[in-house]
């Protein structure tokens, strides 16, 4: 069933949902559901006709969702991206009345791993209506595929029909059986078959090609090659060289190789293309990884040289570089990508884009053929120093340290911290739950539990580089072997380290990191080179790196890159287990990679990315070491004819003994005989039961064989002896290895079968009768040496003896035999015992318990009172474990637990239960304080900043947020501290509310404020406002100054009108009185003020006056010299008279 958890982002809770064996993928903005991508191997010479697929059984969860909206799907971001991007939300699609999505599955595409096609659906149980408030999940689907029959789908030409084949795609596929459609090499399929598949009969041609010409023979077999150059391929000036690796091993894991010279492969023209693009070394490459991968059975390819875009001193293997043509970092949207030489179908080249890969929509082989790793050396010192430490990391006996496993999570700048990412890949849980991690292998096998507690985030530390300190310390101690990684990188800093120089450790350790551009060795001196290649006394011998970017989301751990790190750890952890001889870094980036692949054509373009990028640096066949090496040798067993057995038949036709290795080691063995009637020996066999045909026997006769068989480390030999009959002599037939053996005891009561063995040594034919209580009776003639067996009546009774009797019969005499087994008690386990719990912090008390061999399981329940029935209390676990952490619990609360046993084989709980009891730790919870502004205070300024204490008990670092109704929001993390919101552009006279939220990661403290902006103040009138005429064109107007604003003065031909729309006079603050000149006689003026506040940009109420000047008066003659009309005693000189004008006009 699905889980949901609430998550809080924007102050705005959502709903997240997720659900075993699904991964969360989509579109950024469209809600975040699980979906689940399945592979299908396709029948053999079948294509797919058609697809159906249907819902069968559905449960609604729509009540789960009812008070909140699921969770929408963010953009991947880059790791080396340190800001918060915002919160991306597709409000179409929540506001549609439309269902999401809408197709309960996508077809993706039909590709070939090793030559089978598979074809990839992703499933989508889910069912959301955001509007209706609807979610429905789909429990179960039926998948329908229709073929016919095709000659050409049936594989391609890189079919080898190996069994190592084989296992890889049973790991990948959901229908494995369909594997036995397929042929193995030098098999073809029967008729039978074919007419099954198609119906009618198909002369078969052999399924996979060679390789034309090139320089592979297939004559010859090669399990692992090395490429590199000439000048490095070998030498003598140095401790190591690659020779001395593929002597390793052959030695080590028992692998043939070779090596071979980029020389070599480019000189050779059946490589060669007439398409330019194709022709360059690096496609010369690839041509001979599938020369060798088809001729020679070639499983691991090692590229070992470096190349540099701008050293040719250091341009020894080529490299590869595929595009994403979506990301818009240009420089960083081209990396090299070993993908190139693994995954032979195809050519890479996008020619839509003229791109290699391409992206999500490019030219892509999603599914691998080889195992390649690369180790990016340049000269041969480089050789010596990698292939010393690959060597001597095989060859550790420290266990503590083969067993140690460290976790490092630097400062993202996010909003999801580093430590979250690495926890999950360390506990297993949180966004890819189905995927194990470090705690759930602990677990399941305590035989191989690894040491998790070397953990270093930046979160737990006062800085970061506090936090790097004790890393980088931990790995000079040698205190960890797998290294896992999570931090900003580039070419030049690798693990949070630098270039590693300073690097003093002596145990040499694996690497794995998300980080940016670690691995990007065509720039220059990255890690790869750094820490591998560049010191025999420090550093790693194996690296997983990025040579481009790694992805990730800054709200959630749902990251590309956090995906293809767990499915790393889960190839060992879930897909392997104990399967060791398979725990090779290789076989472990191609299931990643195929994995993934999957994934690759989705929603966003990062999950395609991220699989050009993350490359494996080292040797691929390299296995991983969590235990020294002990070799059991080989033990055999069941000779047949027993030792020194008499009368032996004269007509036995072969001698048989049983050969195991707890080792699982391959064996060579031989079987000689003395005299000599037979001989047979294998050579690199499994375990199971050898033969050696013989004849020639004669009557009265003594015969001794030889066994003898090695593992590759101890050999061991047996000689057996038996007597051949007389030969007058005819025997009864011989009943034995009775199955249950007479007078076993606690056999189980589902016995399906009970069995004899009845031999004739004359070989003569015979009858026999199988009877007995609780035995299906059977008789039957005319039978040959062999075992017979007939049915149990099941369930048998508990406790009770069952007695059979066999009776066998030849021509000439009889044997007849009574058995007995007694059937096993009733299993009814002990309650368990030793139940004890201690609180382990505020939310969650750890449990341990001890169980007996009857147990199964055990169920623990919960509650708040101490007693009560099985089945009435809150369950905490029903499962296999002894030891569990009850999460999400209240602080300060007293909690009860109760335990059963559970026996699964006989369905029955213990009878008593076990009890026990814990008391959780107190938690204060974030308290705020000393707000600025007060809650409610009013006429506040339109910006300032808001302000609060935040501070906690327990010193708990505090996640907080603060929100204002307006829009603005801040967030942080820290200890002890004081929050701050900046508001600005608040609107007058407006009351806005304030959210603070704050949690200690237990608890959550939230509050609400508000607060009031200062009122708008429009000003009063302009008291003391008169106009007055000074004469036909001109007046004085005059008021009383206000205090501090400034005025507006219009004048107007018309009584009123708006401010502005006036003729102003006059603008500030300095005057209070103003003539106004040029004025017309005989017209009439109005005017109008205003007192104007700046701060709120109002006017006052206007106060108006008004004039008229008057009309205009003729100028006045007057005191004229001589007078008019006057008669003068003489003529005078001159004339003169004075002239005025009221109106003080200028005369002419």
């Amino acid at each position: 069933p699905p889980s949901f958890s609430e998550i809080i982002i924007q102050n705005t809770i959502y709903t997240q949902l997720s659900v075993p064996d699904c991964v969360s993928i989509g579109s950024a903005g469209f809600p975040q559901l699980p979906q689940r991508s399945i592979q299908i191997l396709l029948p053999y010479q079948q294509q797919v006709k058609h697809i159906s697929v249907e819902s069968v059984i559905t449960k609604d969860f729509s009540e789960q969702i009812s008070q909140t909206q699921i969770i929408p799907m963010q953009q991947s971001i880059p790791l080396n991206d340190q800001s918060n991007h915002r919160f991306i939300k597709n409000q179409s699609m929540y506001n549609s009345q439309k269902k999401y999505p809408s197709s309960m599955y996508d077809i993706h595409s039909v590709d070939y791993l090793a030559g089978y096609p598979i074809l990839t659906i992703r499933l989508h149980p889910f069912i959301y209506n955001p509007v209706d408030e609807t979610l429905i999940q789909i429990t179960q689907m039926n998948i329908e595929l229709t073929f016919t029959h095709s000659l050409e789908m049936h594989a391609n030409s890189f079919y080898r029909g190996k069994t190592e084949d084989r296992q890889r795609i049973s790991q990948l596929v959901i229908n494995p059986e369909m594997i036995d459609s397929y042929p193995l090499d030098g098999e073809e399929q029967s008729d039978d078959n074919d007419a099954v598949l198609n119906g009618s009969e198909t002369n078969l041609t052999s399924l996979g090609d060679s390789y034309t010409d090139g320089l592979c023979n297939t004559s010859d077999s090669f399990d692992y090659v090395i490429v590199t150059t000439a000048d490095l391929s070998d030498t003598t000036e140095y401790t190591y060289n690659w020779t001395d690796l593929l002597n390793h091993r052959k030695q080590q894991d028992g692998l043939t190789g070779t090596i071979v010279t980029i020389e070599e492969i480019d000189e050779c023209s059946d490589y060669y293309n007439e398409t330019e693009i194709f022709n360059d070394s690096a496609a010369h490459l690839r041509e001979f990884c599938k020369d060798a991968y088809l001729d020679w059975n070639t499983d691991y390819m090692l590229l070992a040289g470096d190349w540099s875009e701008t050293d040719s001193d250091q341009q020894k293997i080529p490299a590869r570089f595929l595009t994403d043509a979506e990301e818009n970092e240009t420089g960083y949207n081209t990396m090299p990508s070993d993908l190139y030489f693994s995954n032979l179908d195809g050519d890479w080249y996008d020619e839509n884009n003229a791109l290699w890969g391409g992206g999500r929509y490019g030219e892509n082989d999603k599914l691998s053929e080889l195992s390649v790793g690369r180790i990016p050396v340049w000269n041969l010192e480089m050789v010596s120093n990698a292939v010393e430490k690959i060597i001597w990391y095989d060859e550790c006996d420290d266990e503590s340290f083969l067993r140690s496993a460290g976790f490092l999570g630097g400062y993202l700048g996010w909003t999801t911290t580093s430590k979250q990412y690495m926890e999950e890949i360390r506990v297993g849980d949180g966004s890819f739950s189905e995927y194990e991690g470090f705690e759930e292998w602990n677990d399941d096998y305590p035989d191989y539990e690894l040491d998790t507690t070397a953990r270093y985030y930046e979160a737990d530390y006062a800085t970061e580089s506090d936090a790097v300190n004790a890393w980088k310390n931990a790995i000079n101690n040698n205190e960890m072997s797998l290294v896992n990684h999570l931090d900003h990188g580039s070419y030049d800093q690798t693990l949070s380290l630098g270039y590693g120089s300073s690097l003093s450790n002596t145990h040499f350790f694996l690497g794995i990191s998300q980080a940016c551009l670690s691995g990007r060795y065509t720039a220059g001196r990255s890690g790869a080179e750094s820490f591998i290649c560049e010191s025999n006394t420090k550093g790693s011998f194996a690296l997983i790196l990025n040579t481009g970017y790694g992805y990730g989301s800054s709200t959630s751990t749902n990251g590309a890159s956090q995906l293809l790190h767990k499915i790393w750890w889960d190839y060992y952890f879930e897909n392997q287990t104990t399967n060791f001889d398979n725990w090779r870094l290789g076989l472990a980036m191609q299931y990643t990679k195929d994995m993934f692949s999957s994934m690759i054509d989705s929603s966003s373009h990062s999950y395609c990315y991220v699989w050009y990028s993350w490359n494996l640096f080292g040797d691929p066949a390299q296995q991983l070491q969590i235990k020294p090496e002990e070799n059991n040798p080989p033990v055999i067993s069941s000779p047949i004819p027993s030792p020194d057995s008499d009368n032996v038949s004269k007509n036995i036709t072969s001698l048989s003994i049983q050969m195991n290795d707890a080792d699982e080691d391959l064996l060579n063995w031989s079987i000689e005989t003395s005299p000599d009637i037979g001989s047979n020996s294998g050579m690199n066999e499994q375990a199971g039961t050898k033969s050696c045909e013989i004849d020639g026997l004669s009557f009265d006769t003594s015969y001794t064989w030889y066994v003898n068989v090695s593992d590759g480390k101890t050999e061991i030999c047996h000689l057996f002896s038996f007597n051949v009959e007389s030969g007058s002599m005819n025997h009864a037939p011989q009943l034995s290895y009775p199955n249950p053996l007479n007078e076993s005891i606690n056999i189980d009561v589902h016995l399906s079968e009970v069995s004899i063995q009845i031999n004739d040594l004359e070989s003569n034919i015979f009858s026999y009768t199988i009877q007995g209580t609780h035995v299906q009776g059977i008789t039957n003639d005319n039978q040959s040496n062999g075992t017979k067996t007939t049915t149990c009546i099941t369930p048998l009774p508990f406790a009770t003896q069952i007695m059979w009797y066999v009776n066998a019969s030849d021509t000439m005499n009889a044997t007849y035999e009574w058995f007995t087994f007694t059937t096993r008690d009733k299993y009814i386990p002990q309650s368990p015992s030793d139940l004890t719990s201690y609180a382990v912090n505020r939310s969650c008390i750890h449990l341990e318990w001890t169980v007996d061999d009857q147990t199964d399981k055990t169920r623990v329940e919960r509650n708040l009172f101490p007693e009560w029935e099985l089945g009435s209390g809150v369950l905490v676990y029903n499962g296999t474990d002894q030891k569990i952490i009850d999460n999400n619990l209240s602080s300060k609360e007293t909690y009860y637990y109760q335990a059963w046993s559970y026996n699964e084989t006989d369905n029955v709980y213990s009878l008593n239960s076990t009890s026990g009891q814990q008391t959780t730790h107190l938690n204060h919870p974030p308290e705020i304080t000393s707000v600025t502004p007060l809650n409610n205070s009013e006429n506040l300024s339109v910006e300032f900043t808001y302000l609060a204490n935040l501070s906690d008990l327990d010193a708990d670092q505090l996640q907080w947020m603060i929100t204002c109704s307006h829009g603005e929001c801040n967030s942080s993390k820290a200890k002890n501290t004081t929050a701050s919101l900046d508001l600005n552009n608040l609107e007058k006279n407006t009351t806005y509310r304030v959210w603070i939220n704050v949690t200690d990661g237990y608890d959550w403290t939230r509050s609400w404020y508000q607060f009031s902006t200062h009122q708008i103040h429009i000003p009063p009138k302009v008291t003391g406002f008169s106009a007055n005429i000074v004469n036909s064109t001109q007046s004085q107007i005059s008021w009383d100054k206000p205090a501090y604003n400034p005025v507006l003065l219009e004048y107007h031909q018309q009584p009123e009108w708006d401010v502005g729309n006036g003729i102003m006079l006059y603008n500030g603050t300095e005057k209070n009185t103003i003539t106004h000149n040029g004025l017309t006689r005989n017209s009439t003026y109005h005017y109008q003020l205003w007192q104007y506040n700046a701060l709120d940009q109002t006017y006052s109420e206007p106060v108006s006056t008004q004039i008229t000047t008057p009309s205009n008066v003729n100028p006045i003659l007057t005191g004229e010299t001589p007078q008019n009309q006057s008669i003068p005693s003489s003529l005078p000189s001159s004339w003169s008279v004075m002239i005025t004008d009221s109106d003080e006009d200028l005369l002419n």
